[in-house]
């Protein structure tokens, strides 16, 4: 039986991203922030899948530097590919 924490960290969209980046090469070379300008998130298969037409605008929160640690988790979400 999977608790329903469980089932949250499975389908989260995070985790998904690094899923699809080992799944699509050409995944490796965008940040967490430039991911959805070319892939969707289905929520029904809790999967990123490539767009197949358009493209979107994704956003962070903003996080003050006063919270450290997601400060600098947003800062290399940001930055690293």
């Amino acid at each position: 039986m999977i608790s329903s924490k469980e089932k949250y960290l499975y389908e989260s969209m995070f985790l998904g991203w690094m899923a699809a980046n080992m799944s699509y090469p050409y995944a490796r070379s965008l940040t967490y922030v430039e991911f959805p300008i070319k892939f969707v998130w289905k929520d029904d298969s809790s999967k990123w899948f490539p767009r197949k037409k358009g493209f979107a605008i994704g956003r962070l929160t903003h996080v003050p530097a006063a919270n450290t640690e997601e400060y600098y988790q947003r800062l290399l979400l940001n930055t690293q590919r």
